[in-house]
């Protein structure tokens, strides 16, 4: 008689990473500055995506990724390159159920824009939207006086400030407009309250927000109370990296930021030496100067901060934020400022009154200033050099 065997059924073994402590899990979760990184880790397993949940109040941002093209963003801390599709739009007589385009990226939001020609009464629609998490605001696209221009005609900046508040950076004229999604379709405009000096950048500070002219002037505008406005800090910063270049020299850029470790209103300021001082070695070394100061609202005046701690700052004109970095690597470590390549890019251009750096050859991805040392290091990404058809914003991660 032959034998009969019965093959056994193996089990296969179980999975270890469950088991991973979730201290141990989060430890090494804030070590991730990549967002997608992050998204990753949540993957893993349910054990790791509740650890990820729990750590969420705790966890530093992720590090910014930089728009580069229409539909294209790369991450900083790996060169990743990123795209989004474009959302859907209702659709029409036409056929047409998606948005035209990307026009501009906000902080963690991105701006897209949708044309109707056969409807004369109602032609546009804008949306903001979280590609993170998915959110959605439609905001108005009429301008301010009610005439049909584009949005981004008269708008300069925008800031969600909460899902009941949109408020926009408005230079013509100059002031701030508000948005309330659900409280009627049109914005509400508080004018600037000095008539000789445009405002340069807004930020939402403790429930407020703040807006700051081209001489250091802080304003206060009420978005609740019928549009008052506060002159708060009226004293302009002091000169101090400026101060041994005459008056019509002292041209910067200036950039409102939330501190992410003191809880502070901050104040960037930077700018690029005229022809005449410096010494120029290359298109970079060419007379950088960069200065930040704290808002105190008790003594009503800036204030120069010379240590960052572990905060880096980014900074550009459509959004600034500041990140604690002290679990990321060499290359993001605290007291930094990183500078967008052609925001830089222009204003060498404007200091020096002629386009003397070709975008295609010199315009790096981002600059990197030390606040303690004072250098300045260029740093460009993999993949096609600049363009002017490149535009250059960061987009800050946020679920």
């Amino acid at each position: 008689m032959g034998a009969c065997f019965t093959k056994a059924r193996r089990r296969s073994p179980s999975s270890p990473w469950p088991d991973l402590p979730p201290k141990v899990a989060g430890l090494i979760l804030c070590r991730l500055s990549s967002y997608a990184d992050r998204l990753s880790f949540r993957a893993v397993c349910h054990q790791w995506r509740i650890a990820a949940q729990q750590q969420r109040p705790v966890l530093p941002p992720a590090l910014p990724w930089l728009h580069q093209r229409m539909d294209t963003y790369q991450s900083l801390p790996d060169g990743k390159v990123h795209r989004f599709a474009v959302p859907r739009a209702p659709c029409n007589s036409s056929g047409r159920d998606a948005f035209d385009g990307m026009l501009c990226n906000f902080g963690s939001w991105v701006l897209y824009e949708h044309h109707h020609d056969e409807d004369h009464t109602y032609r546009r629609r804008c949306l903001l939207r979280n590609p993170f998490s998915g959110a959605t605001i439609h905001i108005p696209w009429r301008s301010i006086d009610g005439r049909e221009r584009p949005l981004m005609e008269f708008i300069f900046k925008l800031i969600v400030c909460s899902s009941e508040l949109v408020a926009a950076l408005v230079f013509a004229p100059s002031g701030v407009a508000f948005f309330r999604p659900g409280a009627g379709f049109s914005w509400s405009f508080s004018p600037a309250d000095d008539s000789y000096t445009t405002y340069k950048d807004i930020a939402f500070f403790h429930g407020n927000l703040y807006a700051l002219n081209g001489r250091g002037g802080l304003f206060l505008h009420h978005h609740d109370s019928g549009g008052q406005v506060e002159h708060v800090i009226k004293t302009p910063p002091p000169a101090t990296k400026f101060s041994e270049l005459p008056d019509d020299c002292r041209s910067f850029i200036q950039h409102l930021v939330v501190s992410s470790s003191s809880g502070k209103l901050l104040m960037v300021r930077w700018g690029i030496d005229p022809p005449n001082y410096g010494v120029k070695k290359t298109a970079i070394d060419h007379g950088i100067r960069l200065d930040v100061f704290e808002a105190d609202f008790e003594k009503k005046q800036w204030s120069e901060v010379k240590d960052l701690g572990d905060q880096v700052l980014f900074v550009g004109r459509t959004g600034s934020r500041s990140i604690c970095s002290s679990h990321y690597d060499e290359r993001f470590r605290g007291n930094r400022v990183f500078i967008l390549g052609l925001e830089w890019n222009q204003t060498a251009n404007h200091a020096h009154g002629s386009s003397m750096y070709n975008y295609n050859h010199v315009t790096p991805s981002y600059l990197v200033y030390d606040v303690k040392s004072g250098t300045v290091t260029a740093v460009s990404l993999d993949g096609a050099p600049p363009s002017y058809e490149s535009v250059s914003e960061w987009l800050f991660p946020c679920d």
